[in-house]
């Protein structure tokens, strides 16, 4: 009967519209949500202030019950720490700080140079009882990026999780970093307290720095609502990386679904890689099957989704019983809540997500800077649009007029005003006033198109930068700097889509080397572009690029996986560069936008 049921709402009932954004400014194209049209929530009326707080709500809340569950190995039983345990134990972590020299003040920073681990979670907790700000520092920053965080927020006190960040640590100790202590999550190595010594470093462990809170409890200092909270370091891939300062707010890939099976969550936040990979897995097991497999997971979807859009999330469709049951209980069998966030979503991926886990799945749109930006409401479902203003910010799109971008036409730049925008960046003035205007409004780079439901849909970014879908921002024009450095390369052009997660470039071949090159292989110059020899060419220049890459210290994710030689160049006349001799990044996507498409189809393959 629940087939049939289904069926007959697919006929006869209508699909249910999404909540659309109003608007409340037709001459600056502002809009707001829909509840919130004349007074954003005034999150003063809030129960909690700080983050601080937030952990003493947990406590009287769930005290006893597990606040963090973790485990070294899918061999394991999840260990836990209730909320008692947690705040206890970062009261030590916190009291270990003090008592190494460090203030209990909002004045006072430190950083986590270390991979997210429960031990991770306990030494970002441990800042707010005593009003410290915690760093994030990273390995995707590069080296320098590392260094100069170090360097520019002055921290004396980092952890770091393992022998060889520590090792770095000490190697980059000299009278520009202000660093006196690291406290390691293991033992070092006796080579490795030496250099420290050498260094005029304190290193010791995590479980000493605990040890030394316990014996010597500190009196807490509950952090202020106009304090800092956390800082957060933004890519450098355009200069330096900026530390955005936010107010009150491991395990491997490979072996993630072990732990969503046996740990059973209910919530689910997941960045589009783990979705892309989760779909890519799908599909391939059903094409084993021919196109029976394949005809079934099209329709399965298409079926799902019709039920979803008319409010019917079940979980007892005969699509559930054949596919979507066996994905949902490699998760556990519990989830009832999804977030995708962090990059876009392919339409593909996110339609076949929600048909898959067949409960409310949201797509948020929103940065560093900004935290959520918008947020996909109960009944809207399109894939690809990232919902309304949440209750808490405005939005509004400005003009950008060289990319023939206009506010009036629903779209341009999106620009967010909100109490919940970031303080600035640290120790960065200028870039701050470059973020937010006179007018409080939060610049985004990001160009958003409203949709006939006015629900917002990213479509491109303003600034010669892309996001790829792990997340990662790149910065085109530095990449192409480096791969110029190449003698068989004339002129190269580095494009990203937000869908994919890597690089492909297009390239004008310097033909006097190519030739060069050919007479010294034994080819002969006039078949030098035959099929054959144009393959291994392409090998031979890609293999090039990525060595001047890593020679020059580009990150794994800003090198390219696939070429395409171009015979025309770029030149003033044709449009493709600038007066200064930059390429023109619009016009040349344009032109090359389909040869761009092959690249990445047959990359694939």
């Amino acid at each position: 009967m629940e087939y049939f049921f289904s069926l007959f709402q697919i006929i006869f009932k209508r699909p249910i519209p999404p909540t659309g954004a109003v608007e409340i400014d037709s001459k600056e194209h502002i809009y707001a949500h829909p509840k919130h049209a004349n007074r954003l929530l005034d999150s003063s009326t809030f129960d909690v202030q700080t983050i601080y707080e937030v952990l003493l709500h947990g406590i009287q809340l769930s005290g006893d019950q597990p606040q963090f569950s973790f485990r070294q190995s899918s061999d394991e039983q999840f260990k836990s720490y209730t909320y008692k345990q947690v705040f206890e134990i970062i009261k030590e972590i916190g009291s270990g700080i003090v008592n190494s020299g460090l203030k209990p003040s909002s004045d006072t920073l430190y950083g986590i140079y270390a991979s997210t681990s429960v031990n991770y979670a306990l030494c970002l907790y441990a800042a707010w009882p005593y009003s410290m700000v915690p760093i994030g520092i990273y390995d995707s920053l590069g080296r320098d990026g590392v260094k100069f965080i170090i360097s520019q927020s002055a921290v004396e006190l980092i952890f770091a999780d393992d022998l060889q960040r520590v090792k770095s640590l000490i190697e980059w100790k000299d009278e520009t970093v202000a660093l006196k202590t690291i406290v390691c999550f293991i033992e070092p190595t006796d080579d490795l307290k030496k250099l420290a010594e050498e260094k005029h470093l304190n290193l010791l462990t995590l479980d000493k720095l605990r040890e030394i809170g316990r014996n010597n409890p500190v009196e807490l200092v509950p952090p202020k609502p106009t304090d800092t909270a956390v800082i957060m370091y933004t890519s450098g891939s355009t200069g330096e990386p900026k530390g955005g300062e936010i107010g009150f707010w491991q395990g491997k890939i490979d072996k993630l679904l072990d732990d969503f099976h046996d740990f059973r969550p209910t919530i689910l936040a997941m960045v589009p890689r783990l979705l892309n990979k989760l779909y890519d897995k799908v599909r391939s097991d059903l094409r084993k099957k021919g196109i029976i497999g394949r005809v079934l997971f099209r329709l399965a979807i298409r079926s799902k989704l019709a039920l979803i859009r008319r409010g019917n999330s079940s979980k007892n469709t005969i699509w559930d019983k054949i596919i979507f049951g066996k994905i949902r209980q490699s998760f556990g069998g519990k989830i009832n809540r999804v977030v995708s966030t962090s990059a876009p979503l392919s339409p593909e991926v996110c339609r076949f997500s929600r048909a898959a886990f067949s409960c409310l799945f949201i797509e948020c749109y929103g940065q560093t800077e900004c935290v959520i930006g918008c947020s996909q409401t109960v009944n809207d479902i399109e894939s690809g649009e990232t919902g309304i203003p949440t209750s808490m910010n405005y939005i509004k799109l400005v003009d950008v007029p060289e990319k023939e971008y206009y506010a009036k036409d629903g779209i341009g730049e999106i620009c967010i005003r909100s109490p919940a925008l970031f303080k600035g960046y640290l120790k960065d003035e200028a870039k701050t006033r470059e973020a937010i205007d006179e007018e409080g409004w939060l610049h985004t780079g990001d160009i958003g198109r409203w949709t006939p439901y006015k629900t917002m849909k990213i479509v491109d970014r303003k600034k010669n930068m892309y996001k790829l879908s792990q997340g990662e921002y790149v910065a085109p024009e530095k990449i192409e700097d480096v791969y110029a450095r190449s003698r068989f390369i004339s002129q190269v052009f580095v494009y990203g889509d937000s869908f994919e997660s890597f690089l492909v470039a297009i390239v004008l071949l310097n033909d006097d080397y190519v030739k060069q090159w050919a007479k010294t292989e034994g080819y002969n110059v006039d078949t030098i572009m035959s099929f054959e020899l144009n393959a291994k060419l392409k090998q031979i220049i890609l293999d090039d690029m990525i060595r001047e890459g890593k020679k020059r210290g580009l990150m794994s994710y800003e090198q390219v996986k696939a070429i395409e030689f171009i015979k025309e160049a770029f030149t003033i006349e044709n449009g493709l560069l600038t007066p200064t001799f930059k390429a023109r990044r619009y016009a040349v996507e344009k032109k090359y936008k389909q040869l761009f498409q092959m690249i990445y189809k047959n990359a694939k393959i």
